[in-house]
């Protein structure tokens, strides 16, 4: 039986605000309403300071911002430092628009998904990444994991993350590169 829907409101999110050479992307975290504007900032430094060095040099996490439970409109915290990716490389052209998925099951049996912007991994054939265990996105899906309070299904119940990453193109950011 299929489960029902919810609305996107659901839960309280936070959005890490991805900033590359031509757009600005949102990467959104579900987290329980418990979580605080101090703590959201120390975990998620924590958890883009990992994720850096896997992500091009003209991509940062220059903002955090949040929208309260049962609310869509969201609110700049303060505080944040801007995260600097330094992979040593700068992804341009189509590259621009390549997203990778990092998803998950919860325990409840909702699918979860994050997408990840500006990280300069290998093209694969088939679409999927697959880190070397002691590497930078292993240690960033680890540390996902172990968080209880944030990255939450849309339910708000903690999610299984799968141990590797889907690549795609996001037809929207497609179009705009197009002349």
């Amino acid at each position: 039986m299929p489960l029902p829907p919810l609305p996107a409101n659901n839960t309280k999110r936070y959005f890490l605000v991805v900033t590359g050479p031509t757009f600005t992307h949102r990467m959104q975290v579900r987290v329980d309403s418990t979580q605080d504007n101090a703590t959201a900032i120390a975990n998620f430094q924590a958890d883009m300071a990992v994720l850096a060095p896997v992500m091009g040099d003209n991509f940062s996490i220059t903002g955090l911002e949040v929208a309260e439970q049962g609310s869509d409109i969201r609110n700049v915290v303060p505080g944040w430092t801007v995260v600097q990716g330094s992979s040593g490389t700068n992804p341009a052209g189509q590259d621009l628009t390549r997203t990778f998925s990092m998803r998950g099951r919860s325990t409840t049996g909702r699918k979860v998904k994050v997408l990840l912007w500006g990280l300069a991994l290998p093209h694969n054939d088939d679409f999927e990444y697959t880190p070397p265990s002691e590497s930078d996105i292993a240690a960033f899906i680890g540390q996902v994991q172990g968080h209880v309070h944030s990255w939450l299904a849309i339910d708000g119940s903690d999610p299984v993350w799968a141990g590797n990453l889907l690549e795609d193109y996001n037809d929207h950011y497609e179009k705009e590169l197009r002349p």
